[in-house]
């Protein structure tokens, strides 16, 4: 057998040390059958075995009963050799019984003549972190519950509201001194913009909750839809759209709609004194994913709102309840995708959204 060289007993001995310092890492070498015949100093930290305990065995033993009786181990290990890696992002189970979540993945290893040897699996403990995050997630949904009955039985006494308001000006309206007319039509526009607040909170909330529905859709299409349940806002603004041709997204066709109602009306709405004001929507593809625009020549975005648009109740002028650009953002993060705006260098204001292609 040729001896090594020096370079080879160097890289031997680093990937050693490098392999025993990364105790925050775990890393196992597994045999293409799943048994163990490396477990470096983060393995032993993490799932509490040394490697003398556990060279030989097959790697199932930190694995959940659930999961072995699903066969992830040997699925794990499959999927490695055919897409050339295998995420591995569960729970996994420690010497002492606990269990810590993972986050690594499986890959195949390979000599140097390119002979499968086995695999190589590694993996960080984040079980801190998920359980932080899965005890957030479940204070927030207890938030939204609670919020979402609050509004919920708040409109009723609004409509009760409502309709004495509306009873008093039918009863007693002509009888009425100037003074108290005006009294009366600024509750009655008091109410209906409480009634619209509490009808966009509950809409905030329950969207927190969606799951999309999603398929190929023509964006034309759903522009034109909301473009038209705009028009009334549009034609008293005397606002120009323009739009571009789209073409197909893959996204929930009801949602898309609300969303791009909302950016278009955040526009008009929002968009300044300026005459003519002008909005474009448009299209771009940035390789696996789709961006859509709503542009504006009005004043853009003031620099205290730039990094706090799109928080709930945030507003930009008067005019709204501040939920438009929060429910736009969620409507994008639902479909996996992001939100942002800027100031056009041209001047006025650009909202854009990606969304993955498919």
């Amino acid at each position: 057998m040729p001896k090594k060289r020096p370079a080879e007993h160097t890289r031997e001995a680093l990937g050693v040390q490098l392999l025993d310092g990364m105790t925050f890492l775990a890393v196992i070498a597994l045999d293409p059958g799943g048994r163990i015949r490396l477990w470096n100093a983060g393995a032993e930290r993490i799932f509490g075995r040394t490697e003398g305990e556990v060279l030989g065995q097959d790697v199932a033993l930190i694995f959940t009963d659930a999961d072995r009786a699903a066969g992830i181990p040997v699925q794990e290990r499959e999927r490695a050799l055919a897409q050339g890696v295998a995420a591995d992002v569960r729970w996994h189970v420690r010497a002492d019984g606990e269990q810590v979540w993972i986050i690594g993945s499986v890959v195949p290893w390979r000599g140097d003549d390119g002979a499968h040897l086995g695999f190589i699996k590694w993996g960080e403990d984040q079980t801190l972190r998920h359980r932080t995050n899965e005890a957030l997630q479940r204070q927030l949904a207890t938030l939204d519950e609670f919020l979402g009955h609050a509004a919920h039985d708040l409109r009723a006494p609004l409509r009760t509201i409502r309709n004495m308001l509306q009873l008093i000006e039918e009863d007693y309206g002509p009888a009425l001194e100037p003074d108290a007319v005006d009294l009366l039509l600024r509750a009655q526009r008091a109410a209906g913009e409480l009634d619209g607040l509490v009808i966009e909170t509950l809409s905030y909330i329950r969207l927190g909750q969606y799951r999309p529905d999603r398929q190929w859709i023509d964006a034309n299409l759903i522009v034109d839809a909301a473009i038209a349940a705009l028009q009334a806002q549009i034609d008293e603004r005397g606002v120009t759209i323009t739009r571009e041709a789209l073409g197909m997204v893959y996204a929930d066709s009801t949602l898309l709609r609300r969303l791009m109602q909302n950016l278009i009306g955040n526009a008009v709405q929002h968009g300044g004194d300026r005459q003519p004001l002008q909005v474009v929507v448009g299209c771009d593809r940035r390789g696996r994913e789709v961006e859509l625009r709503v542009d504006d020549n009005g004043p853009g975005i003031p620099p205290e709102l730039q990094d706090r648009l799109f928080e709930p109740f945030r507003r930009g002028s008067r005019r709204g309840y501040g939920l438009g650009l929060a429910i736009a953002r969620r409507i994008v993060e639902a479909h996996g995708g992001r939100i942002w705006a800027e100031t056009r260098p041209e001047g006025g204001a650009s909202f854009r959204f990606r969304l993955p292609a498919g």
